[in-house]
């Protein structure tokens, strides 16, 4: 894995609220690093255990339903990545008018006061994008990852279903959490700082395969290779173990690998990859880590399109002074 030490980045009118930090001097002590959010993950033995609570609403996300209809966990609905996301203006997978993203949540019948496990046939990019998605209406705090999905589900033999359930549309009420997502401006802004500041209360994620992060390598809508200007490469995939067994990998070496990237205690952290699904991930993990994330939701696919935002191709250096 490559890991790339970004630059400390500080955003002017950034909708993300966070003060800058004094830097530390020799002196100090690194702030303790905030609580990791086990809520946010549930183990497979729990989930099993949880079933048949009434509250308990089991989600099963992918593109589309072929292998949900296969088999899946028992009592799992099922949602579509086109369900939650859209093409807008040419930028692909962007978040869906809230009302319809209102009327998808009800459908699925999950109410305010669920309890809702998502998973799907992956490494976690696809439940974690319907995270992203319950998140910005409100339901963050009351949704979890299941950890190791549905690879980890199917290796410990766990009863496996054919029927989908049937639904009763609930009247869920959002409580919309703009604050998640990162505009075009509030990245400009970011990057554009990143060059000035040796630290500052925000940082940039390339959750992107190194390749492209580098700009060996141009994903589809990406008509400029590189990256923004800033920004240190996690690749998603580095989250878990191993695409055979997505379990997460433990806090520890997960703060290691963000902070290595310039992620600190008190930062406020962008993530974005090429269209919002890679950085989907890294936004979960950085906020069972208990950081502050936001996504980019149009990510590399929009910033490389435009004509006067910078791309940066190669490895960031590091400034005088950083890791």
């Amino acid at each position: 894995m490559i890991r790339r030490i970004g630059f400390a980045l500080c955003v002017g009118p950034l909708l993300l609220a966070a003060g800058c930090e004094k830097p530390a001097t020799s002196g100090e002590q690194a702030a303790a690093p905030p609580p990791v959010r086990t809520d946010l993950l549930v183990s497979a033995d729990w989930l099993a255990k949880n079933l048949g609570d009434p509250k308990v609403v089991v989600v099963d996300v992918g593109r589309d339903d072929a292998a949900y209809r296969q088999g899946h966990i028992p009592g799992a609905r099922f949602l579509a990545w086109d369900a939650i996301a859209t093409t807008r203006e040419g930028v692909l997978n962007e978040l869906r008018p809230v009302d319809e993203l209102v009327a998808v949540v009800r459908k699925l019948g999950i109410a305010n006061d669920s309890r809702v496990v998502l998973y799907d046939g992956g490494v976690g990019i696809a439940a974690s994008r319907a995270y992203v998605t319950l998140d910005y209406l409100g339901m963050g705090d009351r949704t979890a990852l299941l950890d190791g999905q549905w690879a980890r589900w199917k290796k410990d033999g766990r009863p496996v279903s054919m029927d989908a359930p049937v639904l009763v549309e609930s009247k869920f009420v959002p409580h919309l959490n703009p604050t998640i997502i990162a505009s075009l401006d509030n990245v400009r802004d970011a990057s554009r700082d990143a060059t000035h500041l040796h630290r500052a209360p925000v940082s940039l994620i390339d959750a992107r395969a190194p390749s492209e992060y580098l700009g060996e390598k141009s994903g589809e809508n990406v008509p400029r290779g590189g990256h923004i200007p800033g920004a240190a490469n996690v690749f998603s995939n580095d989250n878990v173990v191993s695409a055979d067994d997505p379990v997460f990998k433990s806090p520890a070496q997960l703060r290691e690998m963000y902070g290595l990237a310039g992620v600190q205690t008190g930062n406020q952290v962008i993530s974005y990859c090429r269209t919002g699904g890679q950085a989907s991930l890294a936004y979960f993990t950085l906020k069972y880590l208990g950081y502050k994330p936001a996504l980019y939701d149009g990510s590399f696919s929009q910033w490389s399109s435009c004509t006067d935002t910078p791309v940066t191709a190669g490895a960031e250096k590091p400034k005088p002074g950083e890791r």
